[in-house]
């Protein structure tokens, strides 16, 4: 278990505000990112997380993992942007000694550059910018709002990025930031899924799918996931079933072209699932498509949680953080993106190659857990922050 502050250390500790768009539970790769960092802050330092409220959340304050995490009622979503009047008001960054802008997040890159405008430099925070992505398309903000966000990274003390490939690929960086590394952690624990969870998998899979191969998706069902393409791959693979977890503004897109496809009978969505139920699904499957079209994906944390739980990955060459986790012949197969024929042929080789999907199973989890495991980004950020590791208590 971590430890946190106990009273008599809350005068003295660092006080850290960390901004980003929603926080857990609200399903999300970056959400995931915000609220490792929160927590692993918090056993050092007083944390203050300052969020929308997500549909069907309630705005107001809670405290989860030692974190203060203040939800605020969202009056709009404008080209996926939350915005809340109230942080122009919550946001106080004068009242803290560092501030953490998990973006992309125009809205709050905007309050919070009007802050520092008229906060003293005496009274300046701190400042780190998580660049998780660039902002996609929207011309028009982009036009308006790149400016001030461009102002906001050269003036953090470091811009982290999930990797050195998002940062060389970024419109929306200005080259002489001030760049530190850091890549996500995988969600899971990191020791190997017990018997009995691998055989109730199994059950599972037999009830519902019985003896047929089977694909996997879990994601957000938006525009650059490549759900589409995923589809056609398998209007391309007759006995192929695939089973599709999430959800999202392009779920009822995806459904009815299946249905135009007439492969509806082969694909089930499920939806949103629980944690339990994705183990469940990652340890079923013998594959995982990782479809994305482009640079939206700057990462996949998906990718890692399948390799440590041995499902063989199939994911699509993006110039991104992407392929800092699926090597090609290494730890996954790549395809081109957007390439139906391409993402089909590749699924049929781990199908078809029990040796080769041993390989990827055995190569791809050494890979996550040398690089990617949740000791070692927490050890780079307490580095990158200049602050000594947290102490750590049995539980």
């Amino acid at each position: 278990m971590t430890s946190h502050p106990d009273q008599t250390d809350l005068e003295s500790a660092p006080r850290v505000l960390i901004l980003g768009k929603y926080y857990h539970p609200w399903p999300g790769g970056i959400e995931h990112v915000t609220q490792v960092h929160a927590e692993h802050l918090a056993t050092r330092c007083r944390v203050e997380v300052l969020v929308n409220a997500g549909r069907g959340e309630a705005a107001g304050e809670d405290h989860v993992g030692g974190v203060r995490v203040r939800r605020m009622r969202t009056q709009a979503v404008v080209m996926s942007q939350p915005l809340a009047l109230s942080l122009l008001w919550m946001m106080r960054p004068a009242d803290h000694d560092e501030v953490h802008l998990h973006a992309p997040n125009p809205y709050a890159a905007t309050v919070l550059w009007l802050k520092r405008l008229a906060t003293p430099r005496a009274k300046q925070p701190r400042l780190f910018v998580i660049h998780h992505a660039d902002v996609q398309g929207r011309r028009f903000p982009r036009m308006v709002l790149m400016p001030l966000y461009r102002a906001l990274a050269r003036a953090a003390e470091r811009v982290v990025v999930t990797s050195m490939r998002n940062f060389e690929a970024s419109r929306d960086l200005p080259r002489d930031v001030r760049i530190a590394v850091l890549a996500p952690s995988a969600k899971l624990d990191q020791h190997p899924a017990s018997e009995a969870e691998k055989a109730e998998a199994y059950a599972w899979r037999r009830a519902r799918f019985g003896g047929h191969p089977l694909v996997g998706f879990v994601g957000r069902h938006a525009r650059y996931k490549g759900l589409e393409v995923l589809i056609r791959s398998i209007a391309i693979m007759p006995d192929v079933r695939v089973v599709i977890a999430g959800d999202g503004p392009c779920r009822a897109q995806a459904e009815a072209l299946a249905a135009d496809l007439e492969v509806a009978d082969r694909i089930d969505f499920l939806g949103e699932v629980s944690h339990a139920d994705k183990v469940r699904l990652l340890l079923a499957v013998d594959v995982l498509a990782f479809p994305s079209t482009d640079n939206t994906e700057a990462f996949g944390v998906i990718q890692l949680e399948a390799m440590l739980l041995g499902a063989p990955v199939v994911a699509t060459r993006l110039p991104t953080g992407v392929a800092d986790v699926a090597i090609d012949g290494l730890t996954a197969l790549t395809c081109a993106p957007g390439d139906p024929d391409d993402l089909a042929a590749r699924l049929r080789q781990v199908l078809d190659d029990p040796l080769l999907a041993e390989r990827l199973r055995r190569c791809a989890r050494a890979h996550v857990l040398e690089r990617f495991s949740e000791a070692v980004m927490l050890t780079k950020l307490d580095q990158l922050l200049g602050r000594t590791p947290a102490r750590r208590t049995a539980a």
